[in-house]
């Protein structure tokens, strides 16, 4: 039986997660951020290193990681968890520093192939949702659905911002904006892994639109069924 894939690519902040959550709600499909992944190889990384400069020794520490993503469906709620080691680690990935780290983890190889093996079996057994960057090189080359969602980098930061407030007072915009724009140029230059626009993606811009608004933009389109 051939199951039904829906992937959305695209920069940070542009409502990936959110976007793909109420989707696969809607559609009672299973959601996959591949994003929270890297982000718990680099958070690994970080804890055992201090930092994610030196590739060699991070592909060792990223072949020895146990690490886990669990999605489920529970009365149309997506929900999923980044287990490492037997701890859950989904609140503590979404720091500045993570945030940082994940950009270069996620132009290693290593990391990538980690990735893939971790949520190969879930893509391979379920409909499924997946959103996070670079997909269709690694993971899903022929997805049913291609979304690239994007936004202009000052609504992106303004979401970000408005995020990481709740869990950090201190932060500025300033800083998130400055981050953002420095991961962006990372993302699309690095050798590996590259964001980018891939042939046959159905470009939806958000930065005029609601969540609603996507998702609705998105169940509309012919090939979704």
């Amino acid at each position: 039986m051939k199951h039904h894939s829906i992937v959305i690519e695209g920069p940070a902040g542009a409502g990936k997660g959110t976007v793909a959550k109420l989707l696969a709600n809607k559609l009672s499909y299973l959601y996959i951020d591949t994003g929270a992944i890297y982000r718990g190889l680099a958070y690994y990384s970080l804890q055992t290193l201090g930092s994610v400069q030196d590739q060699e020794e991070v592909c060792k520490k990223i072949d020895q990681a146990d690490l886990q993503y669990i999605s489920s469906d529970q009365d149309h709620l997506q929900k999923y968890s980044v287990i490492l080691s037997g701890q859950d680690i989904s609140s503590l990935i979404r720091t500045q520093e993570v945030s940082a780290a994940t950009s270069i983890v996620g132009g290693y190889p290593c990391a990538v192939s980690k990735v893939n093996t971790i949520i190969k079996k879930i893509v391979e057994s379920h409909n499924v949702v997946v959103e996070g960057q670079a997909i269709i090189e690694n993971l899903l080359p022929n997805p049913d659905t291609l979304i690239y969602l994007t936004a202009s980098s000052e609504v992106r930061a303004q979401r970000r911002y408005k995020e990481l407030l709740q869990k950090n007072p201190q932060i500025t915009y300033q800083e998130v904006m400055e981050s953002m724009i420095k991961r962006d140029m990372y993302d699309q230059t690095r050798k590996f892994n590259k964001m980018k626009i891939n042939p046959g993606a159905i470009v939806i811009d958000s930065s005029d639109l609601s969540i609603d608004q996507v998702v609705s933009n998105i169940l509309n389109m012919q090939n979704i069924k």
